[in-house]
């Protein structure tokens, strides 16, 4: 399917009944949405084998008036048919029936899950007075469209190439920072116990010599001893200070000796 502004192409395959046989068909259908693809309320065709074309006109007219004869409004007859036109849908037989002056009837049936019946959209083609011009104005829209394709495909494709050199790049980068990280921890690792063993107190082989651990343990000695305080009585001017509600007097300061 290719489509371009408020026209699409589809490509089907159709059972065509001439004179009591029916053959397998090839034909290109090309819709034209009016007045937009996306809220369209009439729409025209233009079909083509490669040799014979047909057009059909289905104006604002027609559409209502298929509408009314299967009870539904314009919205969905038209949500129904651009979906057939643009989109093969499994299961959907599209017929091309041989009529009088050698025109064709172009029909599908359309599923009505609401009341789960069949509706036939029925198109009477009108055979084209020039079938070459309406052949070559389908294949220059499929041409275009293809184009229009073809560039967004290459867009597409370098974006992508783009992010996975750039997924490449970053996970190079992970790589080369988790070596680095653990290389400097190696470092630091290794300069801490360098610096460990030559800034302690006491060598490894100095535990073995007596003369070398006891100024060492004189030391802990004088850091760890209590200063203990001197043992004086205590006033009965305080001791009667505390019990009574009476006022204090402090000890006179002793003068040191010089």
């Amino acid at each position: 399917m290719a489509g371009l502004d408020n026209g699409t192409c589809i490509r089907l395959e159709v059972l065509e009944e001439l004179d009591m046989s029916t053959v397998k068909r090839t034909l290109f259908v090309k819709s034209v949405w009016e007045p937009t693809r996306l809220s369209p309320t009439s729409f025209s065709l233009a079909i083509s084998d490669g040799h014979r074309a047909w057009t059909f006109e289905g104006s604002e007219t027609f559409v209502k008036k298929r509408a009314e004869v299967w009870d539904k409004n314009v919205s969905w007859v038209m949500d129904k048919l651009k979906l057939l036109l643009t989109v093969v849908q499994p299961g959907i037989a599209y017929h091309l029936t041989g009529m009088l002056d050698n025109h064709r009837k172009f029909s599908f049936e359309i599923q009505d899950m609401e009341t789960n019946l069949s509706l036939t959209a029925n198109f009477s083609l009108v055979d084209a007075s020039d079938p070459e011009i309406v052949t070559r104005d389908l294949l220059g829209f499929l041409l275009h469209g293809n184009e229009i394709l073809t560039v967004d495909y290459v867009k597409k494709c370098r974006s992508f190439d783009q992010v996975l050199a750039e997924n490449k790049a970053l996970s190079e980068q992970n790589k080369r920072f988790a070596h680095e990280k653990k290389q400097f921890e190696q470092a630091v690792y290794k300069k801490q116990r360098e610096d460990g063993s030559s800034g302690s107190l006491i060598g490894a082989s100095a535990f073995n010599d007596p003369d070398a651990t006891q100024p060492f343990l004189d030391e802990m000695e004088n850091k760890a001893r209590i200063t203990e305080f001197p043992n004086e009585d205590v006033p009965s001017n305080v001791v009667a200070a505390l019990l009574e509600d009476t006022s204090y007097t402090a000890l006179p300061r002793k003068r040191r000796r010089r």
